[in-house]
């Protein structure tokens, strides 16, 4: 691995630039496991009291970054937690997602000639180019980060245009872990608190359903970044996969978004239930896509959208909503598991129709649920203790 210049970026979570030592394509398997290994040890190191020696270690902040180091540096400060399975398992379940972020591609795409990713001061021009079916297609810096998540990689002769963007990537899910290790000790303090009842939290969405809320972020972010995966903690106690942030939103971090791959109206309607204030979130589901097709969810949508013409591309006509959310349902899983049949991940593989139904529908309800809670808080009060902070 080489030493080079500092990276500037603007990445996902918004957080300034810092260091790290490049790393090629090649490199990056290596690289994770580095970063998996010396995370175990800082936990370890804290919870015995020694984390400070730790983190003076030569090279740390290159193997590590600047964000994920300066999390270790703040918390040496604290009080130390001891190991407890709750504490264990959602360790083990960050470096997991870290590490699935980065597994290794199945599938490359060769880059044309005039791909290239240059630093100009505190942002990134991105242009990275490939040629599929005969056209033109270019890859986002936001984008990137989904490809290689879907197993998806760039062929290039240029070894500098292949570092920068491996590194990019890199950088991008080590903010991640950062941020989901900073959630998961705000987690093991209320827990040893007790002020909640966390022992009993786990993850229980399966890969299929981690992969949908993919998608739909995919989706949502193909023609301007506006979907951004809420933290670790905003998904475990406050049941919300998805930010959104369009520019006209009076929202500082963006409306709530669930996600749910249901098809029936049964288990629908039965999650929407269990959500406290459920009103006030966007709740995007292969049934109530499908539900939206048949009702409409605003006289602008009606206005443009051809039912007809959109049932003759996917599924014989018909007036069920559970047999058209079933339908809606095999394209995604079609796209799911062809996912690298298109340099884009599942996005490139989804019909444009369906797309835009489901951009449609979230913008809509992303501004509808925000109405919902600006009346809410002008009678009742905020959502929760923390929503000033965090903007809700």
């Amino acid at each position: 691995m080489k030493n080079l210049s500092e990276l500037n970026y603007n990445g996902e979570l918004d957080v300034p630039s810092q260091s790290i030592e490049y790393c090629s394509s090649n490199e990056i398997n290596q690289r994770v496991q580095y970063v998996c290994e010396i995370v175990r040890e800082l936990e370890e190191a804290h919870a015995r009291g020694c984390l400070e020696k730790y983190i003076r270690r030569v090279g740390m902040k290159s193997l590590l970054g600047i964000q994920l180091l300066k999390y270790y540096q703040r918390l040496s400060l604290k009080q130390p937690l001891k190991t407890s399975n709750f504490l264990s398992y959602w360790v083990n379940y960050a470096l997991e997602s870290f590490s699935r972020s980065l597994h290794p591609p199945t599938r490359t795409y060769d880059l044309i000639g005039e791909s290239f990713f240059r630093e100009e001061q505190c942002n990134i021009n991105v242009n990275v180019n490939v040629i599929h079916d005969g056209q033109k297609l270019t890859i986002k810096q936001n984008q990137l980060i989904s490809c290689r998540y879907w197993g998806i990689w760039f062929n290039t002769d240029n070894l500098e245009l292949d570092a920068k963007m491996t590194t990019f990537v890199l950088i991008q899910m080590l903010q991640r872990l950062a941020s989901d290790l900073s959630c998961i000790k705000q987690m093991e303090r209320a827990r040893v608190n007790g002020g909640t009842k966390l022992d009993e939290v786990r993850i229980n969405a399966s890969c299929v359903g981690i992969d949908f809320s993919r998608i739909i972020h995919d989706v949502l972010n193909e023609k301007q970044h506006i979907a951004y995966f809420a933290t670790l903690i905003e998904d475990v106690m406050e049941r919300t996969d998805l930010r959104l942030r369009y520019p006209k939103m009076d929202r500082k971090r963006g409306a709530r978004v669930q996600i749910s791959y249901a098809s029936k109206a049964d288990y629908h309607y039965r999650k929407l239930d269990k959500m406290h204030l459920g009103q006030e979130y966007v709740f995007l589901s292969p049934y109530g896509l499908a539900k939206s097709i048949f009702e409409g969810c605003s006289p602008q949508f009606l206005s443009v959208f051809d039912r007809t013409e959109f049932s003759s591309n996917f599924y014989q006509p018909t007036n069920d909503v559970e047999e058209l959310a079933l339908t809606l349902k095999c394209n995604f899983e079609y796209a799911r598991i062809r996912a690298t049949d298109h340099p884009m991940g599942p996005m490139g593989i989804l019909r444009p129709e369906l797309k835009n139904i489901i951009c449609n529908v979230a913008e809509h309800d992303a501004f509808l649920t925000t109405d919902q809670m600006r009346l809410r808080e002008s009678t009742m009060g905020t959502f929760l203790p923390s929503s000033k902070r965090q903007g809700r």
